[in-house]
C-alpha cells in the first residue's frame, strides 16, 4: 500500500501478507491514528475475500476486514464485508461491521449498539 502527498508523490509504503487464495483485496475508506492503538502509526481498514480449506468452495469463503497499521502489522481481523468507525457524543470510539462488532475503550464487543 502507498500513501501520497497532495502533489501525488509517494510519502510512505508498506505491504501486508494476504492469503494466496484471496480474490479481492480493497483499501476501505478509513484513515486514523490512535483509534485502534495508542502509538502514532497510521491505521487503515482493508477488506479481504478469500477461501480456506483444501477444495475452495462456497462453504470455505471468508469475508474479513483487517485493521492494519503503516508498519504493515495486522492489528485485528474482523468478520464481515463492511466497516465504519464513529465517535459518539461522549467521545467513545466505535467500529461497526456487518456483524455488529463494536470497538469501545480499546476492546471489541459483540452485540448491537444504539444511540449513535
Amino acid at each position: 500500500m502507498k500513501t501520497y502527498s497532495d502533489d501525488i508523490e509517494v510519502v510512505d509504503n508498506f505491504t501486508i501478507q494476504v492469503p494466496a487464495s484471496a480474490n479481492q483485496v480493497e483499501v476501505m475508506n478509513h484513515y486514523s491514528t490512535g483509534l485502534f492503538s495508542t502509538d502514532a502509526d497510521r491505521e487503515f481498514l482493508i477488506f479481504l475475500h478469500y477461501f480456506e480449506g483444501v477444495n475452495p468452495g462456497p462453504d470455505d469463503q471468508v469475508w474479513e476486514v483487517w485493521v492494519v497499521n503503516s508498519k504493515g502489522d495486522i492489528l485485528k481481523k474482523l468478520d464481515g464485508y463492511a466497516a465504519e468507525t464513529k465517535t459518539d457524543v461522549e467521545g467513545n470510539k466505535k467500529l461497526f461491521t456487518s456483524t455488529l462488532q463494536a470497538f469501545v475503550h480499546g476492546q471489541l464487543h459483540a452485540g448491537s449498539f444504539s444511540g449513535l
